[in-house]
């Protein structure tokens, strides 16, 4: 498998007007083509990532009986637990059978929002279960610890969204003014050493897009690889990134607000091989999303003159939770 050289780009050299703009440069031309970027400079101290990363093997370290207390107790509330095998990230992409789609080989534990739901806006009965109040595990610090790296990430997605819209040379308000009341989520996620043969087409997470608008990932570059994207008229190339690094994709909504100008790229995890079989594989994933009742239309600078939108206008909360129900085999 051919490994393919992902666009870095340092934050620690944005502030100024010049820098920014140098900045916005290299994320147009790494969406426009691969989808796909790494950020350094970004200002995460190490040890965040580290407690974090403690505090998901605690949890899931536990008992599995212990872990299944945590699963969610209502169809579309999208929090809490979800064990192996029930995640099926190429169906809520590909819109296949949920019944015939094996189930991705990793577990997760999802949190959304963590500030702010007092507001009257949030418990608008159209909007579901989608701003529903997290739950928690007795696990020492875990929720504190969540929660301190859920907002460090909200904030670095804010500073990057800015960059985007300097990128289409849109006011730098132009994504944000629409995220003030977003519904993102945050997901750790284990993927277990292998036990047991797989099924057949089994990965640890099926060829999918995202369904958001920025998504940052985290991963250990000590334990297995297995990330793997698939640009446009290409094969599979795995993806590596340097100590401190965090990825850095976009998803289907913010290729629909440019008019698929900028590429959400298919990517999967692959199954390990070799010694890396008995080997765990951690990462953090913060999936920026927008408010619920956003309208996500062509932005006006990704329009050429005589060009027709390739997209039409859509409400971001219905259709991001259309496909996460595909996901999970719940009818929409």
């Amino acid at each position: 498998m051919t490994e393919v050289t992902v666009s870095s780009i340092d934050l620690g050299l944005t502030g100024t007007p010049e820098t920014d703009r140098s900045a916005a440069r290299e994320l147009d031309r790494a969406f426009s083509t691969l989808g796909f970027a790494t950020i350094r400079g970004h200002g995460v101290p190490t040890e965040r990532f580290d407690r974090t990363y403690a505090i998901a093997r605690q949890f899931f370290g536990l008992p599995e009986s212990e872990k299944l207390r945590y699963l969610p107790d209502r169809p579309g509330l999208f929090r809490g637990y979800s064990a192996v095998g029930t995640h099926r990230s190429a169906v809520g992409s590909h819109k296949a059978d949920a019944s015939r789609a094996p189930g991705d080989l990793g577990e997760t534990y999802m949190i959304a929002r963590v500030d702010g739901l007092d507001d009257r806006y949030y418990h608008d009965p159209a909007f579901g279960l989608t701003y529903a109040p997290n739950f928690w595990p007795q696990v020492p610090g875990f929720r504190e610890q969540f929660e301190d790296y859920y907002r460090t990430m909200e904030q670095l997605a804010f500073r990057l969204m800015r960059l985007a819209a300097i990128a289409l040379e849109l006011d730098p308000g132009f994504f944000t003014s629409r995220l003030r009341r977003h519904c993102s989520t945050c997901t750790l996620i284990n993927y277990p050493p292998l036990s047991a043969p797989p099924l057949p087409g089994q990965l640890r997470r099926g060829e999918h897009t995202d369904n958001g608008v920025l998504t940052l990932l985290h991963q250990r570059t000590d334990g297995p690889p297995g990330l793997q994207v698939r640009p446009r008229d290409q094969d599979w190339l795995d993806v590596r990134t340097a100590p401190g690094e965090i990825i850095l994709n976009i998803g289907d909504l913010l290729a629909r607000w440019t008019n698929d100008r900028w590429v959400s790229t298919p990517h999967r995890v692959v199954l390990p091989a070799g010694e890396w079989t008995s080997r765990e594989r951690l990462s953090l994933a913060y999936f920026q999303k927008t408010d619920f009742d956003a309208l996500i239309e062509v932005a006006p600078t990704c329009l050429r003159p005589g060009e027709r939108s390739r997209h039409e206008p859509i409400v971001a909360g219905d259709w991001m939770r259309a496909k996460m129900l595909r996901s999970r085999g719940q009818a929409t």
